[in-house]
């Protein structure tokens, strides 16, 4: 790849937007303009970047740089607004999750990267947990065939903080750590799967708990975990969790199939398991195996990135679709599905377990539907938000402990 076009990108938001630099880097691209209103965190990203690049605080300033792409790593619930201005200036982007936090926020993203292609920009989602060795391993095996159709399988992301990670990460009573439902941080959860099986999500049920011991001494007054049900593209039904925040920290995926399951091995990011019935295991193959799979290629540049090498995967895709090489595996379908799914799991918790289905928002019909539903749990300018983000309505905002 060194000796082609190494695509010109910009950086916005540096704090995550620094990892994600050194990563595009390695996959062949070169950083041309960098933006945060922290000078801090500009220094920081400074190794990363270009001779003679831009380095701007003012978003207005640095989306008129010359740039093919920009990476959208600022904050969780502000990625639609700048993906749409950057895409109507043909300006490709690969953006942070969530894709978007309101149902009409989707639509309109949508019809954004729809009506951007005609600039030849592209858009993809970082969701980079299903490039892991592990979980490429396991879209691997079962893809091949060998374990027969998905049944059943479930999806988890575990992510405890303390108390003192919690103020840091979260300062004060409005930032959106402290008021996300636990639903919507889902696409560690889900992605892995949807990698594996190229399913879509149908319909889903969840339900939350509450426990309002957890984040006692920080601002947060969000439940810390909810259970989801999704009905599949392919038949199967699949349980997850969003963003758990009690419990051991890690991630696990498991897939139950007709003629046997592959899983990760819990607590250990490195491994997987394969298992066939004494009935049916092939012929040559272990009824039972674990190992840890190697990444298919590159290995020694994914190591160097994070999310066990998950990110130099995501970037390196995003190059090659920059490049004309490929489409993106989470395109601009596949993000919105997994944002609605957080968005409408969360009213099915606050309803009890209601059932709903994930809208398809290649369909004009289901766009119309929900192209005006702009509910959303983060506060606004005016210290308002539309909907709780705990099952208790009015739960006060928490002061931590002097």
């Amino acid at each position: 790849m060194s000796e082609e076009r190494r695509p010109k990108i910009g950086v916005f938001g540096c704090w995550r937007g620094t990892m994600l630099a050194a990563c595009l880097k390695l996959a062949g691209a070169d950083i041309v303009a960098v933006c945060d209103r922290d000078p801090k965190q500009l220094e920081k990203i400074k190794p990363y970047i270009s001779e003679g690049a831009g380095v701007y605080e003012d978003f207005e300033k640095f989306i008129l740089h010359d740039m093919d792409a920009c990476v959208l790593a600022n904050y969780y619930c502000e990625h639609q607004r700048y993906a749409i201005r950057l895409l109507a200036k043909g300006i490709s982007v690969l953006s942070e999750c969530a894709s978007n936090c309101t149902m009409a926020e989707g639509v309109e993203l949508v019809r954004a990267v729809e009506a951007a292609e005609k600039l030849g920009a592209k858009y993809m989602l970082i969701e980079n947990y299903p490039y892991s060795a592990p979980c490429q391993e396991m879209r691997r095996v079962y893809q091949s065939g060998i374990l027969g159709r998905a049944v059943h399988g479930e999806g988890e992301y575990i992510h405890p903080m303390s108390t003192a990670e919690r103020l840091r990460y979260a300062p004060t009573p409005e930032h959106w750590r402290n008021h996300i439902p636990p639903t919507y941080y889902n696409t560690h959860s889900v992605g892995p799967i949807m990698y594996a099986t190229e399913a879509m999500p149908l319909y889903i049920s969840a339900q939350a708990v509450e426990r309002p011991e957890v984040g006692v001494g920080t601002y947060a007054r969000n439940d810390p975990y909810a259970q989801m049900t999704c009905k599949m593209s392919d038949g199967s039904v699949f349980s997850f969790c969003g963003w758990g925040a009690v419990g051991a920290h890690g991630s696990w995926y498991r897939i139950v199939c007709t003629e046997g399951d592959v899983e990760t091995v819990r607590f250990d990011g490195s491994r997987i398991r394969v298992g066939f019935n004494s009935y049916n295991t092939p012929e040559g193959s272990p009824r039972d195996s674990v190992y840890a799979p190697t990444f298919p290629y590159d290995g020694d540049k994914a190591a160097k990135c994070g999310h066990s090498g998950g990110d130099y995967y995501v970037c390196r895709e995003f190059v090659e679709v920059l490049l004309g090489k490929r489409e993106p595996f989470f395109d601009v379908y596949r993000a919105t599905a997994m944002a609605s799914c957080g968005i409408l799991g969360w009213r099915s918790c606050l309803e009890n377990g209601r059932m709903y289905e994930i809208p398809d928002f290649r369909c004009e019909e289901d766009r119309v539907k929900y192209e005006n539903d702009t509910a959303s749990p983060f506060v606004k300018p005016d210290g308002t938000v539309d909907i709780q983000c705990s099952l208790e309505p009015d739960r006060n905002i928490r002061t931590p402990e002097k």
